[in-house]
C-alpha cells in the first residue's frame, strides 16, 4: 500500500474478509466475484467520501496457505472490516481468524462500536441462518447482494439472477453499502479528534425487522436515519427460534425508543417458534403497547401493495382499519421517497421540544366558530364551491385541502387539518371508491395523529356522476348526504343545526 490511509493512525481503512471459494468466475471474460466487488466498492467509497481510501484483502487463491504475521499485523491496524457472508465464510477457519484478530485489536483502536455503529459491515452474498451467523456479526449493518426466487423461496446471487433489473439492484445495494462505509469512516475520523454527542441526546428509532421483499428499502431507511444522527435499534436480529426471547428483546429496545417504524410488504413473514403471529405483526403489536406519551409508531405500506398471501392481506386490512386508532400511531401509504420525506419532518418535530425547553408558549385564543374540514379531490374543486359558500354564510370556518405541493407536504397538511377541525365532510364526486375508502380510514387515524376529542360531525357527501358504488354505499362512521341531482340546502339542514347547537352528530 503506497498511499496512506484516510483514517489517521491506521495502515488501511477497510479490509475485505472473504472465503476463497466465493471468488469464483462470474462471466465469460473471467471476472472473479470478489475481485469485481473489491474494485467497484473502492471506486464508490472514494466517491462518497470525496477522498481515496485504502481497501485491501488477502489475495490468496486457495485456502491452504498458513495465516501470516503480515496479515495479522495489517488487520490490527485496519479501521473497518467488510465481511462477505456466505455458507463458506461462516465455515472458514481462516475467516474466523481474521474476524477474531480484528475484534481483539479494536479494543485498542477506538472500540468495536463507534456511537451506535459497529465497525463491521456485512456484504451478504448468500444468506445463512441466524443461528449460524457469528454473534459479533449479528448487530452489524447488512446488505443483501441476492434476491429471493418467488416460486421456491431460494436465494439467487444478483450477478446470476436472469432478471433484467438484477444488475441494477446489485449496483444500488453496493452504492448504499459504500455510503454506509463512508459515513462510518467519517464518524471514526471525527471521533479521534473531537468529543461526540452522547446517545441520550439523540433520537432512538426502532426500525422493525421486515420481510425479504422490503429488505433493501429497510436498509435505505436505516442509512437515512443514521445519517441524521439517530440511534437505530435493534442492533442485532431478533431470535426466530424462541418467541419469548424475541418479545423480550423487542420490548427492551422499544421502551427506550422515541419512534418505531414498521414496513409492511407483500409477504406475511417468519413466525417465531412457539408463536402464532409473524415477526412483523408481533413487532407492530408490541410497539402499540408502549405507553410513553411522546412515543410515535409509524406503519408504512408501499403504494399499490398487493399482498401475495391471504394471511398478509388480512393483516394489512387490520392495520388499515384498526391499528391507527391508537394514540401516537400513523399509517402512511406512499413511495419510499415519500416515507423518507415524512420521517425527516417527523424527526424535526420530535427534536423541537428539547430545543424549546423552558420557553412558554402563550395559550391560544378560544374560538367559538366551528371549523369544518371539507375533504375533496382536486378534480372536484369547482363542484364543491356552492357547498363551501353555503357553509361559510352559515357562520362556519371552512377548511379545504391544498392542491399544490409535494406528496409528503400535502399529506402533512391533510393530517393537521384532521387534528384541528371540529367536523369533517368528505365530498365524493369524480374519484373512484378506493379514494373514498382511504379518506374514511383517515377518520380512524385522526386519534393516532394526536387528536384528543371526537369530531362533532362527520359526513360523506355523494355527488355526481352516478355509479353503482355510490348507490350501494352505506356506513356507520358518518352521515350520508346525497347530492347526485345537484346541491340542495335542505339536505344539509340536520347537520348544520347539530353543529350550531353544539350537539355531536
Amino acid at each position: 500500500m503506497s498511499a496512506s490511509a484516510y483514517l489517521s493512525g491506521f495502515l488501511a481503512d477497510i479490509f475485505i474478509s472473504y472465503c476463497h471459494v466465493d471468488n469464483h468466475q462470474v462471466d465469460a471474460k473471467g471476472t472473479l466475484w470478489v475481485e469485481s466487488f473489491h474494485r467497484e466498492l473502492q471506486g464508490l467509497v472514494n466517491t462518497c467520501l470525496g477522498h481515496p481510501v485504502q481497501i485491501w484483502r488477502d489475495p490468496r487463491l486457495v485456502g491452504t496457505e498458513v495465516f501470516s504475521d503480515e496479515i495479522a499485523a495489517r488487520l490490527r491496524r485496519t479501521g473497518v472490516l467488510v465481511a462477505i457472508v456466505s455458507p463458506g465464510y461462516v465455515d472458514s477457519e481462516w475467516c474466523t481468524r481474521e474476524r477474531e484478530i480484528f475484534v481483539d485489536s479494536a479494543v485498542g483502536t477506538g472500540g468495536l462500536d463507534v456511537e451506535n455503529r459497529r465497525r463491521i459491515i456485512r456484504a451478504i452474498k448468500i444468506p445463512v441462518p441466524l443461528g449460524d451467523t457469528p454473534e459479533v456479526l449479528r448487530p452489524t449493518l447488512g446488505f443483501p447482494l441476492y434476491s429471493v426466487d418467488e416460486q421456491n423461496g431460494e436465494p439467487i446471487d444478483y450477478l446470476f439472477d436472469p432478471r433484467p433489473e438484477a444488475e441494477k439492484l446489485y449496483r444500488r445495494t453496493l452504492s448504499h453499502m459504500a455510503q454506509a462505509i463512508a459515513d462510518l469512516v467519517r464518524l471514526m475520523s471525527r471521533a479521534s479528534s473531537a468529543a461526540l454527542p452522547t446517545q441520550t441526546s439523540r433520537t432512538i428509532v426502532y426500525l422493525a425487522e421486515t420481510t425479504s421483499d422490503l429488505e433493501s428499502e429497510r436498509n435505505a431507511i436505516r442509512l437515512e436515519l443514521e445519517a441524521r444522527g439517530c440511534v437505530v435499534v435493534p442492533r442485532q436480529s431478533l431470535p426466530h427460534d424462541d418467541v419469548d426471547g424475541c418479545v423480550a428483546m423487542a420490548r427492551a429496545d422499544l421502551v427506550r425508543s422515541n419512534l418505531s417504524l414498521h414496513l409492511l410488504g407483500k409477504r406475511y413473514g417468519i413466525i417465531p417458534e412457539g408463536g402464532r403471529r409473524s415477526l412483523v405483526e408481533l413487532q407492530t403489536e408490541l410497539a402499540g403497547e408502549v405507553t410513553t406519551a411522546a412515543f410515535k409508531r409509524v406503519l408504512w405500506i408501499p403504494r399499490g401493495l398487493q399482498p401475495s398471501e391471504e394471511q398478509q392481506r388480512a393483516f394489512v386490512e387490520r392495520i388499515r382499519t384498526q391499528a391507527t386508532r391508537l394514540t401516537g400511531s400513523e399509517l402512511l401509504e406512499s413511495s419510499v421517497e415519500g416515507l423518507k420525506t415524512f420521517l425527516i419532518d417527523l424527526l424535526e418535530r420530535l427534536a423541537k421540544p428539547a430545543g424549546n425547553a423552558g420557553i412558554k408558549t402563550p395559550a391560544p385564543e378560544q374560538v367559538d366558530i366551528p371549523h369544518i374540514y371539507l375533504v375533496r379531490d382536486k378534480e372536484d374543486r369547482e363542484n364543491v364551491a356552492p357547498l363551501t359558500k353555503y357553509l361559510f354564510n352559515q357562520g362556519f370556518e371552512v377548511i379545504t385541502q391544498a392542491d399544490e405541493g409535494g406528496e409528503a407536504e400535502l399529506r402533512l397538511n391533510h393530517q393537521e387539518n384532521l387534528k384541528s377541525c371540529d367536523a369533517v365532510m368528505i365530498w365524493w364526486g369524480n374519484p373512484k371508491k378506493v379514494w373514498l375508502d382511504y379518506m374514511m380510514r383517515d377518520l380512524d387515524r385522526a386519534r393516532g395523529l394526536g387528536r384528543t376529542s371526537p369530531f362533532r360531525a362527520t359526513a360523506v357527501c355523494i355527488a355526481g356522476p352516478q355509479a353503482p358504488d355510490k348507490d350501494d354505499f352505506m356506513t356507520h362512521k358518518a352521515q350520508v348526504l346525497r347530492f347526485v341531482e345537484g346541491f340542495a340546502v335542505e339536505t344539509l339542514a340536520p347537520l348544520v343545526q347539530s353543529l350550531k347547537s353544539g350537539i355531536y352528530a
